[in-house]
């Protein structure tokens, strides 16, 4: 990994712009060309491969940072999360540039909340941080043989929850769910392959009580700020339980927030 600062993090992301719209300037203008140019051909090898290595580079400087618990095995989750700020790729909800790391077998999916502090970043991807307020996935939680783990996480400026949802047995049937802040579901399977499936979502329950599934031991809990991420259940003193917040789901594009009702 390249460790980095938030400048080094601002300029590899101005330079991905930058390409990213050169690209789109040379397609306007050669894309529908029959016989395009040795000159035109060489400038688009150029600012494709410009477009790779700033990609690889962002990959590569994401940091890998502890984020949850599995509640079954007791290992500790490390998750790669553009944590400085939701203007990077990573956060780009239909064409997110995410590294997948070494998880748990009984990791099954991320979501999460954001309540931003102060303006959003511009950007021009559309953001989809989910509501403000954390929330469960009513069938996925409801499933026997799953728990899930509830933790906070900074973003930038914007305060996160994160919740880890894991399964007892890989071969547990479970639905898939959309990862945070993106519109695919993704896991490696069993032989190292990345598989992908855009999830049917429309008629999933959102609860946003989680008192009663704390209570149950289905949802487990890290304070915030605990670098050792213990699990901890019951509902005494559990910060997560009855936070403030909106439960519309956000649209974050150029700096605006919409709502809507319920996640796409």
């Amino acid at each position: 990994m390249i460790y980095y600062d938030a400048a080094e993090r601002g300029k590899i992301l101005a330079d991905y712009k930058v390409y990213k719209d050169m690209l789109l300037d040379w397609e306007d203008k050669h894309l529908e060309e029959d016989n395009p140019s040795e000159v035109t051909l060489n400038k688009y090898t150029e600012i494709s491969k410009k477009i790779t290595e700033n990609t690889l580079k962002y990959l590569q400087m994401t940091p890998v940072i502890p984020v949850s618990r599995c509640p079954y095995s007791g290992e500790v989750t490390y998750y790669s999360i553009d944590n400085l700020g939701i203007d990077g790729p990573w956060w780009d909800y239909t064409k997110p540039l995410r590294s997948f790391g070494n998880l748990p077998v009984t990791f099954h999916t991320l979501t999460g909340s954001l309540k931003l502090n102060g303006e959003p970043e511009k950007t021009e991807h559309q953001v989809r941080p989910g509501p403000e307020k954390p929330y469960l996935i009513k069938r996925l939680i409801e499933t026997p043989g799953v728990k899930a783990v509830i933790s906070a996480i900074q973003i930038g400026k914007h305060t996160g929850s994160m919740i880890v949802y894991y399964k007892e047995d890989m071969n547990t049937p479970v639905e898939p769910a959309r990862l945070w802040g993106q519109y695919l579901w993704e896991r490696v399977d069993r032989f190292g392959n990345r598989v992908y499936l855009e999830p049917d979502d429309h008629d999933y329950s959102y609860i946003f009580n989680l008192e009663d599934w704390v209570d149950e031991g289905k949802l487990l809990w890290i304070q915030p700020g605990d670098t050792e991420f213990i699990l901890r259940t019951g509902v005494n003193g559990c910060p997560y339980i009855d936070m403030d917040g909106d439960t519309r789901f956000q649209i974050i594009i150029d700096g605006e927030v919409t709502y809507m009702e319920e996640e796409e």
